[in-house]
């Protein structure tokens, strides 16, 4: 079962050291996702079906909302992450690139070569990371966290750039996708996806059509990420039990909570929470402003 050693929260998302031996299905996320081995197996993730290698020498990113899944092979063994989930809103804001919630290109490659740079940030990265888990609070690294990410973004950006471009701009984002998405993943309830289609003025086979077209997923994906950081949300910021927790979410029952959350991240609800340290107050609601 996969370990997580820490979770810390900030205005800039989520940094996540993790032991990871159980494998991910196919999921998204509202964030810029950056993925990096720290020890272990070397392996690979799969970003819009390409096979992206996880070694001591490569960073994998994926754009918002890209698909992207892990197969865990057993007789590798498990591999050590270190893991960025960051705020569109937040890269912006810190003048790192223009960061839109929407799919699209802010990282120009899905897969590196670290430069020296890289390797002094995620060293540094790591360091602070650990050295928040082991404080407790965490207060005195906000600053010097977020430093050393716009430090690593940027260079990470800069050898994107350099790499072979992927062809993962796709078409045109029809604006009523991009508005479709707003709803499903702000939409507080089971997925309504033949009434999301009618508010868009869509046919539901047109809908989907157009909406594999223009994102390269489904609608259930968006809605599944919606529910993800709800939990999150629930499970840093509050102390509800779990069963409450899963009710609230509009699942059946705790363990098919369980299941879809482990089967997104990983790790189980409790383990997850266990290990989250927020650094910043009033989190909550800027993490459910990631998509308008």
């Amino acid at each position: 079962m996969s370990h997580p050693i820490t979770t810390v929260f900030g205005a800039f998302g989520r940094i996540g050291v993790t032991e990871m031996d159980s494998s991910l299905t196919t999921h998204v996320h509202p964030h810029l996702h950056v993925i990096l081995k720290l020890d272990g197996a070397d392996t690979a993730f799969h970003v819009r079906n390409r096979r992206c290698p996880v070694t001591d020498d490569t960073a994998v990113l994926v754009n918002a909302w890209e698909p992207h899944s892990w197969t865990y092979r057993r007789a590798d063994g498990p591999t050590r992450f270190l893991t960025l989930y960051l705020e569109p809103e937040w890269l912006s804001r810190v003048g790192v690139g223009s960061a839109e919630s929407g799919p699209g290109a802010f990282f120009g490659a899905s897969v590196i070569r670290r430069s020296t740079e890289v390797r002094t940030a995620v060293s540094e990265l790591y360091r602070l990371t650990l050295a928040t888990a082991r404080d407790g609070t965490g207060l005195p690294s906000v600053d010097a966290i977020s430093d050393v990410l716009i430090t690593l973004v940027g260079e990470l950006r800069r050898c994107a750039a350099g790499a072979v471009r992927d062809a993962r701009d796709g078409p045109a984002f029809d604006y009523r996708i991009r508005r479709a998405m707003g709803m499903l993943y702000h939409y507080d309830g089971p997925l309504q996806v033949d009434a999301v289609a009618r508010e868009v003025g869509l046919s539901r086979p047109r809908f989907f059509e157009l909406f594999k077209h223009c994102t390269g997923m489904t609608p259930t994906r968006v809605s599944s990420a919606a529910r993800m950081e709800r939990a999150i949300a629930l499970l840093t910021d509050s102390a509800m039990p779990l069963g409450d927790l899963s009710e609230s979410l509009h699942f059946a029952t705790p363990g098919n909570f369980t299941r879809f959350f482990r089967a997104q991240i990983g790790l189980s609800p409790h383990a997850f929470r266990r290990s989250s340290i927020p650094i910043e107050t009033g989190l909550a609601e800027t993490r459910q402003d990631s998509i308008t």
